[in-house]
């Protein structure tokens, strides 16, 4: 090699020699007569598909004046087998055995080519032999200093980066057009190309690099298996894309036993030879390729724009498989365009077939434009109709809309009014006559704009009048555009009158009472409010609304009167007010009613720094707050009740008692009379008791929404639930609890994806909960996955907090002074959804208040050191059961 070149490729002079049986070992050609030896004479040496073994022959010799180091590449990433062999001085001093079927990790570079290092001193000359076997053989060899060899690597590398970017940007850009339009075409089109993409870097050596080094049996099944998915769905993007079963049903059955054979050579590939499969494959995909060009022509015979695109697109991806199967069956020789010829036509294909994809959504956009003009039109009839209607019926009205006037001036020079201005303006100003007034005085001082805005605005008119247009041009946004005059809102606009030599000699002034405009927009976002409460409340069932704003109402009762007979701070009252707050704001976040999320926060948060900071207390605050929250709760439930209609009151007309009784007599009656009076027990039992899995169900839905509001996955849910039906009463206390334990679960328990990935977690977190009768009461079991209870941090902060002493050793006593009043160990974090050390006091107090119990159990042996697992065990007693329902028969 010459010390001035840094790359070459070794393709003339390479002696060869076929070993069609693949027996002969080094020794056997050593002994080889040197006319047994073929001399390649041009391109580089493509035998395609052969189960010939080939031995090659060259000589390296350094003719630079010092030692060289150069390296050896082999640039066939797909050779099944190769084995080569380094002699000096006729003594052999490397043996070295490479190709696909082996790992990765066994070539001396790590390329996705074969790539060999040789040093060799100065005037040194090394004879290579190279043993080449599998089912395809092609030898194209380069020989390159480091540099060369960097600077070919990084012009490849740009390219295949280049090329693989494109397709990544087309396969995210045909995504989401399919989740936007849910148009089947884009996400066969997306298959499509992703598999080719695969394919294509299973061809080149990259998916053997870069995505299963250590599999090298997948390395080379894989291309067999990805050529079939190709064409699978390359096939049924053209029958969806170019709707065959349509247009040419005949031809669409071909297609489709065509896919049939694509998706058997996948398959296939698992168990089948490498080299028939692949001979396979490529004959199929060219017969396919022509089978394509008849579709896409008769279309385009037939005037189908998106034959016509797709055409064009397709052409040059087939050209390119056309050359490719060419040359993997020894018809072509190698060469850069055929090497790169289905690259460059799968890059061409990929961005002109997205915008042939484009154009269809351009047309169905179209389409939809026409509907929407002639919905305009439809409607505007329909207006008119309205509106003739309404002229008819209120001719008074009509008329005076039909002689509204605007009232329009013109402004001189000296900033007074000119003779020619409309009879509307005399009706706002409330003047006889207008001439020769001064415009400042007359209009605008009067009105509601302040003194500035009155200055501001004569400079502008002083500084445009008589001067260049530029001048107003540059100073109109200073100009006022609205202002109220005599109880009237009055639109402004400006205009400038340019005389010939482009001095403005006049501003006219165009004024409209929008009054009953402005009115008729202030009462449409009432509406458009009132109707997006409509739209939340409607989501909900009339059951469940009912008793949010029963609960909601008796919270804000309590309230009202600690507010109105408290005077000064007192901790007590205070924090009833306080979670009362806090727990009405946990339902209505369930609700997503914004208004009164709003006023309850703003709330809340002055009662948490009162609570901190007592010397804060100001009696009148708390009763504004105490305002804006009733005042905003009156309004949701006025449309709850008044404008939908909703029932104040469950449907049942007996009571709990009267019910049981019902359901324990249909239990005793005879089998045949209870199968005649079924539906009747059904309509008794739901009349007043809720089933405990339906009770649950809010809850659920306020963890999905906690999980999207905390960029969290939504958990897995485990439920064990017995057949139990509980009152109303008893439903609402169980989703006021489990409102505040859900919160804390999803907040502060369940880490976020990548720590729990960390801690070998799935990035979803778990939810468990049981429900079951115990003795005589109802047992709730719930626990998370999540990082669980540090008891030393709980201990630390209680002792910060003044709740406990240094001295408490019992881990089940420092894991329940979370439920003690205005504990949290978050207080350096609170948010909207927990972490005011409220939630777990209100829990406690809760069941408590009911008769029942709650405590924290361990899951396992607690240790302080360590994060415990834990568990929440809730008892209610009997009296919060109704019958159970498991022993009715059914």
């Amino acid at each position: 090699m010459q010390s001035h070149v840094d790359l070459v490729r070794v393709d003339r002079g390479l002696d060869i020699y076929a070993d069609p049986k693949g027996q002969l070992e080094l020794k056997d050609v050593l002994a080889l007569a040197p006319d047994a030896w073929t001399v390649h004479q041009e391109g580089s040496p493509n035998f395609g598909f052969t189960q010939v073994a080939y031995w090659v022959r060259f000589r390296l010799k350094n003719f630079s004046s010092e030692k060289d180091k150069v390296l050896l590449s082999i640039l066939y990433p797909l050779q099944n087998q190769i084995t080569l062999f380094d002699f000096r001085s006729d003594e052999l001093k490397r043996e070295l055995h490479m190709g696909d079927h082996l790992p990765f990790a066994d070539r001396p570079i790590e390329s996705r080519n074969f790539v060999i290092p040789f040093e060799l001193e100065q005037d040194e000359v090394r004879t290579i032999y190279l043993r080449m076997q599998g089912d395809t053989v092609q030898i194209p060899i380069e020989l390159a200093r480091h540099n060369g060899y960097i600077e070919r690597l990084e012009k490849e590398i740009l390219g295949w980066g280049i090329y693989y970017g494109i397709v990544t940007v087309m396969v995210l850009y045909n995504f989401f057009l399919f989740i936007s339009f849910k148009n089947r075409s884009y996400i066969l089109y997306v298959a499509y190309i992703s598999n080719y993409a695969l394919l294509q870097m299973a061809m080149t050596g990259f998916a053997l690099q870069h995505l299963w080094p250590d599999n090298p049996w997948w390395g080379n099944v894989s291309i067999c298996f990805f050529l079939g998915n190709v064409n699978t769905f390359l096939n049924l993007f053209v029958q969806s894309y170019l709707e065959t079963k349509k247009n040419m049903p005949r031809t669409h059955r071909v297609i489709h036993g065509m896919t049939s054979l694509s998706v058997g050579l996948s398959l296939g590939s698992l168990i089948l030879p490498y080299g028939p499969t692949v001979m396979f494959g490529n004959i199929l995909v060219m017969f396919d390729a022509f089978l394509i060009i008849y579709v896409f022509s008769v279309g385009i015979y037939h005037r189908s724009r998106s034959s016509l695109f797709f055409g064009i697109a397709f052409t040059s991806f087939l050209l390119g498989v056309f050359l490719r199967g060419m040359k993997n069956l020894g018809f072509l020789p190698e060469g850069f365009i055929v090497d790169n010829a289905v690259t460059i036509g799968s890059a061409a294909e990929v961005i002109l077939l997205s915008l042939a994809l484009g154009d269809k959504i351009n047309q169905r956009e179209k389409q939809d434009r026409n509907k929407i003009q002639q919905l305009n039109v439809n409607l505007q009839k329909a207006f008119h109709e309205v509106e003739n209607q309404v002229e008819m019926k209120t001719r008074h009205i009509a008329s005076v809309m039909r002689h509204i006037e605007q009232g329009i001036f013109t402004i001189l020079p000296d900033l007074t009014i000119e003779k020619y201005y409309s009879r509307f303006l005399i009706d706002i100003v409330g003047l006889e006559t207008l001439e020769q007034r001064n415009v400042i005085e007359t209009i605008f001082r009067p009105s509601n704009l302040n003194a500035d805005q009155v200055q501001v605005l004569e400079g502008v008119l002083i500084n445009s009048l008589g001067e260049l247009a530029f001048n107003f041009e540059v100073n109109e946004d200073h100009l006022p555009r609205e202002m109220t005059l005599n109880g009237k809102i009055i639109e402004l606009n400006w205009q400038a009158i340019v005389e010939s030599h482009g001095l403005v000699e006049r501003v006219m002034v165009v004024a409209r009472d929008v009054t009953s405009l402005k009115a008729l927009q202030e009462q449409s976002e009432e509406q458009k409010h009132e109707l997006k409460v409509i739209g939340k409340l409607l989501q909900v069932s009339t059951d469940r609304c009912h008793s949010f704003f029963t609960k909601s109402a008796s919270f804000l009762q309590e309230n009202k009167l600690l507010i109105e007979t408290v005077e000064e701070f007192r901790e007590e009252s205070l924090r009833t007010i306080f979670m009362n707050y806090h727990t009405m704001k946990a339902s209505a976040r369930e609700f997503d009613l914004t208004k009164l999320l709003e006023s309850l926060h703003e709330a809340e948060s002055y009662c948490a720094k009162l609570r901190q900071d007592p010397s804060l207390w100001d009696g009148e605050k708390l009763r504004k707050d105490f305002a804006l929250v009733e005042s905003a709760y009156n309004e949701y439930a006025a449309i709850n009740y008044e404008v939908l209609g909703r029932r104040k009151e469950r449907s049942a007309i007996f009571s709990k008692k009267s019910i049981e009784t019902a359901l324990e007599m249909f239990q005793s009656i005879p089998d045949v009379v209870r199968d005649r009076y079924r539906s009747l027990f059904y309509e008794f039992r739901r009349a007043y008791f809720d089933e405990i899995e339906a009770v649950f169900q809010p809850i659920w839905t306020q963890v999905k929404k906690l999980a999207a509001s905390l960029n969290k996955p939504m958990p897995d849910i485990e439920t064990e639930f017995e057949a139990i039906w509980v009152d109303e009463e008893t439903s609402m206390l169980i989703q006021s609890v489990f409102s505040h334990i859900v919160r804390n679960s999803m907040d502060h328990g369940i880490e976020d994806p990548d720590a729990r990935v960390a801690k070998d977690k799935l990035p979803q977190g778990s939810l468990s909960l049981s429900v079951r009768r115990d003795g005589d009461g109802l047992e709730i079991r719930y626990q998370d996955d999540g990082k669980g209870l540090n008891l030393n941090d709980v201990l630390e902060t209680a002792i910060d907090q003044g709740y406990a002493t240094p001295d408490l050793d019992d881990p089940v006593k420092v894991a329940n002074l979370i439920f003690i009043d205005g504990f949290s160990s978050s207080r350096h974090n609170i948010t909207e959804i927990s972490g005011r050390g409220v939630g777990m006091s209100a829990i406690k107090h809760m069941v408590e208040d009911k008769g029942g119990h709650c405590e924290i159990e361990f899951l396992e042996p607690p240790e302080f050191e360590a994060n415990n697992r834990f568990g929440f065990h809730i008892r209610l007693p009997e009296s919060h059961l109704a019958l159970n329902m498991s022993e009715l028969r059914s």
